[in-house]
């Protein structure tokens, strides 16, 4: 099993297990979403089923279309993954798909990870089980074109609950989906990352990167929210200036939009720096990565609160993220990293520079974020607030 697999799927003793748990009761959930990729919310999924079946109670995960990178791994550790096929917008014949599905399965509960799926498990729902839906937010909306449609709007007339995981996406998503009602605040959570030199070692010779080799690391899917092109632009001035070490960044992450990644390749020509960024693509070793890098950086223009900056956070990595969406709930600036404006390369390349050129406050700030994801962002925290609200609906207490 890959070592990121290993590290997902660790027992954790806060949530492996419900003997002497007074809440013993156990339901049936469906979780849905459009596809088990390799992101932010599909790992919220991820960690949820997983610890749900540890704990006694029946999780399926329902993808509309296929069943992605995520949904396999989840069949790997026993949880039953099943893929809709939908093959176009709007499609009458998942929904039946769908409803047959659910009649089959008869959760207590459905959870709707995404707004593409609201209308179909609204109208499956009421075809079948008509069990209570809980709707779960995450990311920050990007585009225009996100505007709500009326479909979605209605589905949520028939949801019992909303989750976000920060202030800023409930409010957003409250007005676009025009819910008045309250909306259950549950950060994410992800299971602790340790450092190993042996890792740090083996990867950095592996990429011909030597010890004096400051290393900044980004993780994330290359969409056009995630502001790389802030970062080539970062880099470019990082390089004009004198620091202390030589530097590379490396950037982990799907290279999925690819109008997106051709104009990232073009730009990274243009600024000439083939030798300072290396793109990995899609990594399961993570935890590798996040022992051979020195910082951590996140340009992105649009978050909800992103799992690779709690990662990063657990790892104890000093850390430079852009002020948006949840990240100033988990960074506080100065203390557990360095926050700066989003779309400003100046800003960042002076924070990268900081960094770089002082260890004393490297080591100070991650020490804070260490302790940080300790206190408020270990995955057992989160398991609990996500049960605690699918019990306190389907009445279990």
């Amino acid at each position: 099993m890959p070592e990121e697999n290993q590290r997902i799927f660790s027992s954790n003793p806060l949530i492996s297990s419900d003997k002497g748990n007074s809440r013993a009761t156990t339901y049936r959930i469906a979780f849905v979403v459009v596809r088990m990729g390799v992101g932010g919310k599909e790992r919220v999924i991820l960690h949820l089923a997983h610890y749900m079946k540890k704990r006694g109670s029946k999780p399926i995960v329902v993808c509309l279309t296929d069943k992605g990178e995520f949904g396999k791994r989840l069949e790997a550790q026993g949880v039953q993954v099943e893929a809709i096929r939908s093959s176009r917008r709007w499609d009458l014949a998942a929904v039946w798909r769908l409803a047959k599905l659910f009649r089959r399965f008869k959760p207590d509960l459905i959870n709707v990870h995404d707004r593409s799926s609201l209308p179909y498990v609204f109208l499956a729902n009421q075809m079948s089980a008509k069990c209570p839906i809980v709707f779960s937010c995450h990311g920050l909306l990007f585009q225009e074109k996100n505007r709500s449609r009326y479909l979605e709007q209605l589905a949520m007339r028939n949801v019992r609950a909303v989750s976000a995981v920060s202030e800023q996406v409930a409010s957003e998503y409250s007005r676009l989906l025009r819910w008045n009602k309250k909306v259950e605040i549950i950060p994410n959570g992800v299971p602790p990352i340790s450092r190993l030199p042996n890792l740090r070692s083996i990867l950095r010779a592996k990429m011909g990167l030597s010890e004096d080799v400051l290393v900044l690391l980004a993780v994330g899917n290359i969409n056009p929210e995630k502001g790389y092109e802030d970062l080539l632009e970062a880099v470019s001035l990082v390089r004009e200036e004198d620091i202390c070490r030589r530097f590379v960044v490396l950037v982990a992450g799907s290279k999925s939009n690819d109008t997106y990644w051709q104009a990232l390749c073009e730009h990274m020509k243009r600024l000439n720096l083939t030798d300072k960024v290396i793109f990995l693509g899609c990594r399961n070793d993570t935890e590798a990565l996040y022992s051979a890098a020195d910082i951590f950086i996140l340009p992105s223009r649009k978050e909800g609160l992103p799992m690779v900056l709690l990662e990063a956070m657990s790892a104890g990595l000093p850390i430079i993220a852009t002020n948006v969406g949840g990240v100033s709930d988990a960074i506080r600036d100065g203390e557990s990293g360095l926050l700066i404006p989003p779309a400003s390369p100046q800003v960042m390349a002076k924070a990268m520079i900081k960094l770089a050129n002082d260890k004393s406050m490297r080591d100070s700030l991650s020490q804070a974020a260490r302790a940080r994801f300790e206190e408020r962002y270990d995955v057992s925290r989160m398991v609990n607030q996500y049960d605690q609200l699918f019990r306190d609906i389907i009445g279990l207490g």
